[in-house]
């Protein structure tokens, strides 16, 4: 058996299987700058949204204007968070979905049952297990960081009773308001 340069996936020989079949067609590298370029993307928004909830909380933001431009700020790096985390999961789906196809190609093939070729297949799952939970975790912790900022938001509103310039603002964002007709 030889190994790929990405990421030492083993392979049976051409022979065998064809290289079509089991030539990843994520770029690793790619996917690796990208996982880097949204924890970046997610720190920034994190540290963006702590200064609007510290200024807000200590009524800083009284002029709304201020509060609209804090919030736009925060909405742009929201969705480009939202559009590299789309991308990330994506890559991620495709890696696995490779992962399992590869699997289910050498597990027909490997009829013999020999020791490397089941290490081999243990390792390839085990890699597929972790990319599966990477890509879970990425999606939970979004979910829970915009929980976790509406209810910031809204304890500096009671703090503030009900006077917090920064909640009014985002409040009308996280209503749906139907269309007239």
């Amino acid at each position: 058996m030889k190994s790929t340069s990405n990421a030492d996936i083993a392979v049976l020989p051409e022979e065998t299987a064809t290289s079509s079949i089991l030539t990843p067609s994520c770029n690793y590298k790619k996917l690796c700058s990208n996982l880097s370029a949204y924890m970046d993307v997610s720190g920034q928004l994190r540290a963006k949204r702590k200064e609007v909830y510290e200024a807000d909380q200590r009524r800083e933001l009284k002029d709304q204007q201020a509060a609209l431009d804090l919030s736009v700020e925060v909405a742009k790096l929201k969705h480009l968070s939202d559009r590299m985390r789309l991308l990330l999961c994506g890559q991620l789906r495709e890696v696995i979905n490779e992962i399992h196809q590869h699997l289910n190609i050498t597990s027909k093939q490997t009829n013999d049952g020999s020791a490397n070729a089941i290490e081999t297949n243990g390792y390839t799952l085990e890699l597929a297990d972790k990319c599966t939970e990477l890509l879970h975790s990425i999606t939970f912790t979004a979910i829970k960081e915009e929980i976790y900022e509406k209810e910031r938001l809204q304890s500096n509103a009671l703090l503030h009773n009900g006077k917090s310039t920064a909640y009014i603002v985002l409040r009308s964002r996280w209503r749906v308001r139907p269309r007239s007709w």
